[in-house]
Parts: C-alpha cells; structure tokens; sequence
C-alpha cells in the first residue's frame, strides 16, 4: 500500500528537520555559543510500510502533558554528515510517527521558543504535536 503525500508533508519534513536540529542545541548559555551537540538527521519520507497497528501513548514534555494516538509512519531520518563536520552517532537513527495529540489541560495554543542553532537564532511559534520521533535500529543493504 503506497501513500502518497503533497505540499503539507514537505514543509513536514522541513519543520521536523528544524526541530531536530533545535533539539540538539543544549538550553541557557551554550545554545547562545551555537555550539553544536548530537547529530544532524536527513529525513526521508516514508512511502510504503508493513502492517501497523495504531496505538494510544501517555507523552510528557516541556509544554505539558498528553494522549497522542500514534498513526502511521511518516519519515526515516538518518545522521548526517554537513558540510564535513563529522557524525557524532552513525547507529542513532529515528522514525517519526503521525500522531493525533490531545493535550491534557494546556490552553495554549500557540508557544513562542528561543532557538539557536547554525542556520538562525530566535523566535519560533509552536503550533500542536503533529509527530513522535522514535530512536530507532536499521540495516539497509544497497541494491545492485
């Protein structure tokens, strides 16, 4: 079973690669050094799976508490080398999940965070929970 996806899951991939990096940067001080921590990930977008069977998840975080019920898989991300400065975990891998999120008596919306990283420093407007990233074990043998 083939899933298609369009323009919504390009800025996806592109908001899920700016959260990976932005969760890589240490918080206080060391992230205003930009000084870099973890891996870099290139996410790929999943076209076809096994069978999956959606489950519901209790997930605790900084913006508060929820019930996610965790759908299909929507990207691979793998570590990455950028611009040759070397990968920190080549085993650490990560499959990230659709998830329809229930927040648990959070009103807010919206949630204004710092971030700094090589690309840009400052303001991001978080909107809802749209994806969980699972550390995950993969092998992969080129064909031909």
């Amino acid at each position: 079973m083939l899933r298609k996806k369009g323009l919504w899951w390009t800025v996806g991939v592109a908001a899920i690669v700016l959260a990976l990096v932005t969760l890589a940067m240490p918080t206080g001080s060391a992230a205003d050094k930009h000084e870099p921590m973890g891996n870099h990930y290139k996410c790929y977008q999943v076209l076809d799976w096994t069978e999956y069977e959606p489950r519901k998840v209790e997930l605790t975080d900084q913006f508060g508490q929820s019930v996610a019920r965790v759908l299909e898989p929507r990207s691979l991300c793998n570590p990455v080398d950028k611009n040759g400065e070397g990968i920190a975990d080549k085993a650490s891998h990560l499959v990230c999940y659709a998830i329809q999120d229930d927040p648990q008596g959070s009103t807010e919306r919206v949630k204004e965070v710092e971030i700094a990283n090589q690309f840009q420093q400052g303001p991001l407007w978080v909107g809802s929970a749209d994806m969980l990233c699972l550390p995950s074990a993969k092998s992969y043998q080129p064909r031909g």
